[in-house]
């Protein structure tokens, strides 16, 4: 019993080292995730935001083409209905 309690002793160091470093290399390896989640949502989120504004221009356009149309169309319907 006193051997393996001297072998348990002499080994405890070693454990208590290795499982210090496993934490740590965890923790690095966590934080790196974290920041890449991170960067990767800025990064959509600034996607997002670009291809709004995009999406809205889109929206103006259409809707000057539209009042442009709808113009023509009374212009017509005027000039139809006096001649």
């Amino acid at each position: 019993a006193r051997l393996l309690e001297g072998a348990i002793a002499q080994a405890r160091p070693d454990i208590v080292v290795r499982y210090r470093e496993y934490l740590r290399t965890s923790i690095e390896d966590l934080q790196k995730q974290v920041k890449s989640a991170r960067d990767a949502a800025a990064t959509s989120a600034a996607e997002r935001d670009k291809e709004i504004a995009r999406l809205t221009s889109n929206a103006d356009i259409v809707t000057k083409r539209l009042r442009d149309v709808d113009s023509n169309i009374t212009r017509m319907h005027s000039g139809g209905s006096a001649a």
